[in-house]
């Protein structure tokens, strides 16, 4: 197939190799070794293309991807197939940026809804709320640790514990200022069940963001129910 036009992320397949797309990157990450913890095995993105998007985000033309099944679990996002650079990987940056870009996407799972997704591990789950409290950082047998606990609109609260890089998501003066109730959006995270207690996990790919300028957010801002 001669790809000389531009396709859209939900039309690429497996079938061929000679995709065309311009995307945004919404975020990256290091994936690293299990066991060292520091070694860089891979760096991973999620890409968006113009049918979800809103300017501020670094857009590129890629052309000559690797396209697989998605397979596994721990996927961050709910796509049919992830695409992989090659030698031959074209990356082009775009300068005449539009407003149509977005610069975030997430999939976001209500804290009542969280439980439905135990035992399944085939999507990583992203959720925000109102920072309500953070624990000091503490040492354990696995690692470095902290815990956040967010509230959502009606005031139920869900403890997120923050392992080892994922920590520094997390700034210090939204810590200092915790009492003024900022609002964070925390992606990529795993589902745990402790005690009869759902909670989330961090992963390598989590990202913490700020009171964005999304409608979600702003919704939440809204609300008085704390």
């Amino acid at each position: 197939m001669a790809c000389t036009s531009l396709h859209r992320l939900s039309e690429i397949d497996d079938t061929t190799d000679l995709w065309k797309v311009k995307v945004g990157v919404s975020r990256k990450w290091n994936v690293v070794d299990f066991e060292t913890g520091k070694q860089i095995l891979r760096v991973e993105m999620v890409l968006l293309d113009e049918n979800v998007i809103k300017g501020g985000v670094c857009v590129y033309f890629l052309q000559n991807l690797s396209v697989s099944p998605a397979k596994g679990v721990y996927r961050p996002v709910q796509h049919q197939y992830k695409v992989f650079f090659k030698w031959d990987t074209n990356v082009k940056p775009v300068s005449d940026v539009r407003l149509t870009f977005p610069k975030f996407k997430f999939d976001f799972v209500e804290y009542n809804n969280i439980k439905f997704r135990y035992g399944d591990n085939t999507y990583l789950t992203d959720v925000y709320g109102k920072l309500d409290s953070v624990s000091n950082v503490m040492n354990v047998e696995k690692g470095t640790l902290k815990e956040i606990f967010l509230k959502d609109k009606i005031g139920t609260t869900l403890k997120v514990t923050l392992w080892g890089q994922a920590i520094q998501e997390l700034p210090d003066d939204v810590v200092i200022a915790s009492a003024g109730c900022p609002i964070l959006v925390v992606t990529s995270s795993t589902l745990k069940l402790f005690y009869g207690n759902y909670s989330l996990s961090s992963t390598t790919a989590t990202k913490i963001y700020v009171n964005l300028d999304i409608s979600e957010v702003a919704h939440l801002k809204e609300t008085n129910r704390f």
